[in-house]
C-alpha cells in the first residue's frame, strides 16, 4: 500500500454505548467518522482548515454539523498543521448527551495521538 495512505479503526465502549472510531489518511489530509459500528452512515461532513470550517453534509440537524466543524477545528490545527481534515460525527446518541460525547472526543483524541506517535 502506498505509504501516503492510512486507515486505522478502533471500537470503543462507553457504558451501553459501542461506537466505531475510523481514521482515514490520504497525503496531506485526514478525515475521522465516528459512528455505529452496526448501522454505518454518512449523515453529517465537514471540512476545516484551522479555524475556518464549513458543513459538506448535513442531513441532520443544525447542532450535528457544529459538532462536525468544532472538531474539525481542533484535529485542523492541532494534528495537522492546519491543513484539511474531515470530521463526520455520526453517532446520534452523542448528540443528546454532552457528558457521552465528550468522553467519545477524547478517546477520538487519544486515538489520533496513538496514530501520530506511530508515524
Amino acid at each position: 500500500m502506498d505509504e501516503s495512505v492510512q486507515f486505522e479503526d478502533k471500537i470503543i465502549e462507553i457504558n451501553e454505548h459501542r461506537i466505531k472510531l475510523q481514521f482515514i489518511r490520504i497525503y496531506q489530509t485526514f478525515m475521522v467518522w465516528i459512528g455505529d459500528p452496526s448501522c454505518p452512515k454518512l449523515e453529517s461532513l465537514a471540512l476545516a482548515l484551522g479555524v475556518n470550517s464549513t458543513s459538506i453534509i448535513a442531513n441532520r440537524q443544525q447542532l450535528d454539523s457544529v459538532a462536525d466543524q468544532e472538531m474539525a477545528n481542533k484535529l485542523s490545527r492541532r494534528f495537522n498543521d492546519n491543513r484539511p481534515v474531515y470530521v463526520a460525527y455520526n453517532y446520534l446518541p452523542a448528540m443528546a448527551n454532552t457528558e457521552l460525547k465528550l468522553k467519545i472526543d477524547q478517546q477520538l483524541i487519544e486515538f489520533i495521538q496513538s496514530i501520530h506517535h506511530k508515524s
